[in-house]
């Protein structure tokens, strides 16, 4: 295997991907008191800094703290991950290795591993149009939700009706869910990332009666009044990996289906009713435009119509 000058060749192995978070984590700080490794954890969204200290102890285990041993981490990481997977990880890494592993920044921060990150992605080329979960057809959405019981039934209106993250739903607390009207159900955004992106911290649904009906055990009458954090968690037991074992355990082991599915499917389908991607962005709470392309796969109705006209000039 070739190497560049002064980078030692090493063996090239598959490994599994992505790696599972350590049970815990905090032992990464021995030199910090347990309360503040504590607190930098949450620093935070939940399971992030976990899977990327996980992703360390994966390039640690085999491989030097050294620039040749975090490439010969990508190496081994190649045949299962994508450039773009890698880069993520890698950025990831160096987020913990900021506030966990600091002997480790001088070899993350180096500009040779961005620099060979983005030729990995160069030579890739442009990731494929359609990637990621497949989007979850209406139909298929309203028959989960309808043919479950609680809180299955709960879970999956509410994944549909926001075109949410499996973390959103989770991050909801008791009294998060209100009567705007007997068809409108408000939501606290509270504990999502839209908290630090300027948007509002609620929004107003309109559901279907039997959709309304099932939510009616955790409807409160009234918006919240105490902070989020001080009421438990409507689903504490909500995770991505326990939503995609219930639609395998629904649908089969076969299914194409995960927890994403539900986010994936619900943008097309409101961008094909005539919502515009500004207006999406607020309800699934994507940070960009940019961070919801690959969810669209196409522009807006106005964006489109007015793209066909503009570019009909070109040739007039």
């Amino acid at each position: 295997m070739w190497a560049p000058p002064h980078v030692v060749a090493v063996r090239t192995a598959q490994r599994p991907a992505p790696p599972a978070a350590p049970p815990d984590p905090v032992p990464h700080a021995e030199a910090l008191p347990p309360t503040m490794a504590e607190a930098l954890l949450a620093s935070r969204s939940a399971g992030y800094l976990p899977r990327a200290l996980a992703l360390i102890d994966e390039w640690l285990e085999d491989h030097p703290p050294t620039l040749a041993g975090w490439w010969a981490w990508v190496e081994d990481g190649a045949d299962d991950r994508s450039p773009y997977t890698l880069s993520q990880y890698t950025a990831m890494m160096r987020t913990a290795a900021r506030l966990f592993h600091p002997e480790l920044l001088a070899v993350l921060q180096d500009p040779r591993v961005d620099a060979a990150l983005a030729g990995l992605r160069n030579r890739a080329g442009p990731r494929a149009l359609l990637r990621g979960a497949t989007p979850l057809p209406q139909q298929l959405a309203v028959h989960l939700a309808r043919s479950s019981q609680p809180p299955w039934s709960q879970v999956f209106i509410l994944l549909w009706a926001r075109g949410a993250r499996v973390a959103d739903v989770a991050a909801l607390r008791e009294g998060s869910l209100w009567r705007v009207a007997p068809d409108v159900l408000g939501v606290e955004l509270a504990g999502t990332k839209g908290q630090r992106m300027g948007l509002p911290t609620g929004l107003e649904l309109t559901l279907p009666p039997w959709a309304m009906a099932e939510l009616a055990p955790i409807t409160a009458p009234t918006p919240p009044r105490t902070p989020a954090n001080d009421r438990p968690q409507l689903f504490p037991w909500l995770s991505a990996p326990v939503v995609t074992a219930e639609l395998r355990r629904r649908l089969g082991p076969s299914t194409v289906y995960t927890a994403h599915s539900f986010r994936k499917g619900a943008v097309p389908h409101l961008m094909g009713r005539g919502a515009s991607a500004a207006e999406i962005a607020v309800l699934t709470q994507h940070r960009t435009l940019a961070g919801l392309s690959p969810y669209a796969r196409r522009p807006d109705d106005a964006t489109r119509a007015v793209l066909r006209s503009t570019t009909q000039s070109l040739w007039d």
